[in-house]
């Protein structure tokens, strides 16, 4: 079995949880003894292969991948990573930009967004058809060339089947997943030079999506110390500003950090903080729970589907909400039942095996 993984085009260079999901995913199937070969070209060579599997990538990129790959009899896998973003759009976005979103429907504001990031990315040419489609279009396009559907929970499914009709099409679950370097790397007990021992951390992309701005307003005043990490998101310095004006004096920006040195970050803090305006899991939440931290997460996306009872809910447009939340995480006692549902249920070499049946039922 010889499968074609096609990510974004820059996948490798704006790392995010799709791309820990592809390149894990990959490896993981690699070890089952599949052939995974990974392409972020827009025209890869497709022939010698028996699957493509899509994932995440702008409605302008995937199509013509898809169209091309059934032109040439190939079966078609998607991981969409489909995410409701009005929600921050009408509710978090701010300025111009805010005010023209709540004034349109959710499919009108992808329209703009992508086209913006085609132009600025100078990939206009080729995309014209998909642009003038629109993003909803391209999308029901994309599924009706779509042989099985990999979505990462099911409340994920449900917004493909509300928005784009795709409950004809066959789907498997594939969560998220952790390895246990976040379990068995000890080095954060005796590592700890920026003295974060016991603190409140958020790791992600520093953006408004990610909502550090209200995060950093709700610890204000409290006597915790709140540690970010993560790069400054494209066009996001202006945000950043704003972060750095309005925290108080127990904040500490690390920028971004290896994947790798995580699993030390982690097991230094007492409580991981994901309030973003939506999540598929939080990647960085599940890493954090496996090592041994409280969880404070967004209600907003798939959350409660990952993290049942044993995280800590938030409100994000609730600095209040917030709040609340981190207290109580930070007030309680760390249980272990999460870590064991993390690790029993969302590892890569779960998630590999249930990709590599989906890809034998396409095959059959």
């Amino acid at each position: 079995m010889k499968i074609l993984m096609r990510g974004r085009r820059d996948l490798l260079e704006l790392y995010g949880g799709d791309s820990t999901q592809v390149l894990r995913t990959r490896e993981s199937l690699e070890k089952l003894g599949v052939r995974a070969d990974l392409s972020t070209e827009h025209s890869p060579d497709i022939s010698g292969y028996d699957i493509v599997h899509i994932f995440n990538a702008p409605f302008y990129d995937i199509l013509p991948m898809a169209i091309c790959a059934k032109k040439a009899g190939k079966k078609v896998v998607y991981s969409p990573i489909y995410l409701d973003y009005s929600l921050y759009d009408k509710g978090g976005r701010e300025g111009l930009a805010g005010l023209v979103s709540k004034a349109m429907n959710k499919y009108s504001i992808q329209d703009i967004k992508l086209l913006v990031n085609i132009v600025r990315k100078g990939r206009f040419p080729g995309n014209i058809p998909a642009v003038l489609k629109g993003y909803r279009r391209c999308m029901h396009e994309m599924l009706r060339r779509t042989d099985f559907l990999l979505p990462n929970s099911n409340s994920e499914m449900e917004r493909m089947k509300n928005d784009f009709s795709a409950g004809s099409i066959p789907f498997t679950v594939v969560p998220y997943a952790v390895d246990g370097t976040f379990t068995s790397d000890e080095r954060g007990a005796n590592e700890d030079p920026d003295n974060l021992k016991g603190c409140v951390m958020s790791a992600a992309t520093i953006e408004g999506r990610k909502n550090q701005l209200n995060l950093v307003k709700a610890i204000k005043g409290l006597p915790y110390k709140l540690v970010l990490i993560g790069k400054i998101g494209p066009g996001q310095q202006g945000y950043y500003r704003r972060i750095q004006k309005e925290a108080g004096p127990n904040f500490v920006y690390l920028g971004p950090a290896d994947h790798s040195d995580m699993p030390k970050y982690y097991k230094l803090a007492k409580v991981h903080c994901l309030v973003s305006w939506m999540e598929t899991c939080g990647l960085a939440s599940m890493e954090a729970a496996a090592a041994g931290c409280n969880i404070v997460i967004t209600d907003k996306g798939d959350t409660r589907e990952y993290y049942d009872r044993f995280a800590y809910y938030c409100d994000p447009s609730s600095v209040d909400s917030i709040r609340a939340a981190i207290i109580k995480a930070y007030e309680s006692p760390c249980d272990p039942a999460l870590k064991e549902r993390i690790l029993t249920n969302y590892t890569w070499e779960i998630a590999a095996k249930k990709t590599l049946e989906a890809y034998s039922q396409v095959l059959k």
